[in-house]
């Protein structure tokens, strides 16, 4: 879903997939916040939201994402310290 000219809000539903492995939405028109049901995507490993105008602060639930590998989320609009717990993602590359 990667330079889509995708527009909005990360939609909710998405966060039902939760066997989702990759999520790529970067190079989008994204804006608003990360879902707090972020939580719900266990088996992902793969996260790239840069380029977007997304904004908030980071939830810190995706600290509790063991299976992240690689988180990219440079280029949004985030504020706010990163969560406690990110430094628990040990297979982050």
């Amino acid at each position: 879903l990667s330079n889509n000219s995708l527009s909005g809000s990360i939609p909710i539903e998405l966060m039902n997939c939760t066997e989702l492995e990759i999520l790529a939405m970067d190079a989008n028109d994204l804006n608003g916040t990360l879902p707090l049901t972020f939580t719900s995507l266990k088996n992902l490993s793969i996260l790239n939201l840069s380029y977007n105008n997304l904004t908030g602060i980071l939830p810190a639930g995706i600290s509790t994402l063991s299976e992240m590998k690689e988180l990219t989320l440079s280029h949004n609009l985030f504020y706010g310290p990163l969560p406690h717990g990110l430094t628990n993602l040990s297979m982050l590359v």
